[in-house]
C-alpha cells in the first residue's frame, strides 16, 4: 500500500464553454468499482438530455483500477484525456463525469481534447484534494511529571495530539504516520523516567534536559499558546491581558488568534408569543442557545 497519496476528500462540480458547447464535470471520490459506476449513472440521469456523459475513474490505493469512456466522442479524445488529468495529479479513488450539452460547432479532435481535459482541471480545482498519510493511533500513559517531556517529543515532531484524559496518570491520544511510529516510541521511551530506570541510569540528568513547562501565569501578554483539539486541530491563542477587571485575582485572558467557529446566538422559538422572539430566537446572552453550548 503506497504510504502517501491524494484523494478527494469533497468532491464539486464545474462548468466551462467552448465555441457554445456546455461541459460540466462532476467529481467524487469513491472506493470501489460499483461506487463509480453507480455515481456514473446518477450522474447520466441527472443529465438525461445531454449529448454525452464521459467518464473516468481510478480505484484502488495504488491505482490499481482505471477505466474511461469517450460516450460516443471520437475515439480517445474526451475519456483517456480526463483520465490523463487525474492521473497527473497524482489522485487515487476518484471518478469524473464530463457532461456535454452540444453548441452547434464541431470542435474538432484537439479541441475536445482540450476542452475535455480544462473541464476535468476546473472541477478538480472546485473540489478539497488531501493527502492521505498511512497511519496508527497511539496511546501513550505517563505520570504527571513526564508529561512536559512527552509533550515537547511530539511537538517537536509535529505530531498532532487528538484526545489527553487526566486522571491519577495522563494518557495521551496522538496520530502518527507509519515512518514516525517507531522512532517516536523509541525517542519517548528514552526521553521519559520510565526508559531511564530500566537502563538503570539516574533520572537527574533527564531532569536537567527535560525543557521546562511554563504555567499562563508565568507567560507576558503577547505571548501565543497552542492547544491541541480533536476536532479543529491545532488552535493557537494569544495572551491579551492579567488580572482583568471583574475577573479572579491572578487570572489570564486569552483570546483565539483567528476564528475558529461560527454559531447562531439563539434559536428561533416557535412557542414564544413575543413575535421578535418566535421569529429570531433570544439576543439575551445568558438565556441564549449559544451561552449553554459554550
Amino acid at each position: 500500500m503506497a504510504l502517501e497519496y491524494k484523494i478527494v476528500y469533497t468532491g464539486g462540480e464545474a462548468e466551462i464553454v467552448e465555441k457554445k458547447s456546455r461541459f460540466i464535470a462532476t467529481v467524487s471520490p469513491v472506493k470501489t468499482e460499483e461506487e463509480a459506476l453507480a455515481f456514473i449513472e446518477a450522474t447520466k440521469k441527472k443529465y438525461w438530455n445531454a449529448r454525452h456523459n464521459c467518464f473516468a475513474y481510478i480505484v484502488g490505493d495504488q491505482q490499481e483500477l482505471m477505466r474511461c469512456s469517450d460516450d460516443g466522442e471520437p475515439n480517445g479524445t474526451a475519456g483517456k484525456p480526463m483520465l490523463d488529468v487525474l492521473t497527473g495529479a497524482g489522485l487515487h479513488q476518484v471518478v469524473v463525469v464530463v457532461t456535454r450539452y452540444f453548441g452547434g460547432t464541431l470542435l474538432g479532435t484537439g479541441g475536445l481534447v482540450r476542452a475535455y481535459s480544462s473541464s476535468v482541471q476546473a472541477g478538480l480545482a472546485s473540489s478539497q484534494i488531501v493527502t492521505r498519510i498511512s497511519g496508527s493511533k497511539l496511546q501513550i500513559t505517563t505520570d504527571y511529571p513526564g508529561l512536559g517531556k512527552i509533550q515537547y517529543i511530539l511537538g517537536e515532531s509535529g505530531i498532532r495530539i487528538l484526545d489527553t484524559q487526566y486522571t491519577d496518570q495522563v494518557v495521551l491520544e496522538v496520530l502518527l504516520s507509519d515512518e514516525q511510529l517507531a522512532p517516536v516510541q523509541a525517542e519517548i521511551t528514552e526521553g521519559t523516567s520510565i526508559g531511564k530506570e530500566e537502563s538503570g541510569e539516574s533520572t537527574s540528568e533527564s531532569e536537567s534536559e527535560t525543557p521546562q513547562v511554563k504555567t499562563l501565569g508565568s507567560l507576558e501578554v503577547g505571548s501565543k499558546v497552542k492547544v491541541s483539539h480533536s476536532k479543529m486541530g491545532d488552535i493557537e491563542f494569544l495572551i491579551v491581558d492579567k488580572d482583568h477587571d471583574g475577573y479572579p485575582e491572578n487570572s489570564t485572558t486569552l483570546i483565539t488568534e483567528k476564528i475558529i467557529l461560527f454559531r447562531c446566538v439563539d434559536a428561533k422559538e416557535p412557542n414564544n408569543s413575543d413575535v421578535g422572539r418566535k421569529n429570531y430566537g433570544n439576543n439575551k446572552y445568558s438565556v441564549s442557545n449559544l451561552d449553554q453550548w459554550l
